[in-house]
């Protein structure tokens, strides 16, 4: 399967397709709630419970949340969440975890959404 490049279009695609999903929608929720309460990403602390919750909703498979979210906070990532950069998908998506290096694309998307 390729994976298809991220942008605007293509979240509106997969927003349309599981938007009346339950459990998606109640996850979606449930994470707007902690993103307007913690909106930036340059606090570990902020960025851990932002990791910790999206890993589990939607079971991403991150087995390092703690050198994620480290991972994270060294992007500054804000700006680019800001004009919607497609780019930040990838930076965060690829990281290393228990010094292997992995692309978590599944959860990058999830959390720049």
């Amino acid at each position: 399967m390729e994976l298809k490049i991220p942008s605007e279009e293509l979240v509106e695609e997969y927003y349309e397709k599981f938007k009346n999903s339950e459990r998606y929608y109640l996850a979606d929720k449930a994470i707007e709630k902690l993103i307007e309460k913690f909106p930036k990403n340059n606090t570990l602390e902020h960025i851990l419970l932002k990791t910790i919750v999206i890993n589990d909703l939607y079971s991403t498979q991150i087995y390092g949340t703690v050198e994620m979210t480290k991972h994270i906070k060294s992007l500054n990532i804000d700006k680019g969440l800001e004009i919607k950069s497609p780019d930040i998908v990838t930076k965060i998506a690829t990281g290393k975890i228990a010094g292997k290096r992995k692309y978590f694309y599944s959860f990058a998307s999830k959390y720049c959404n």
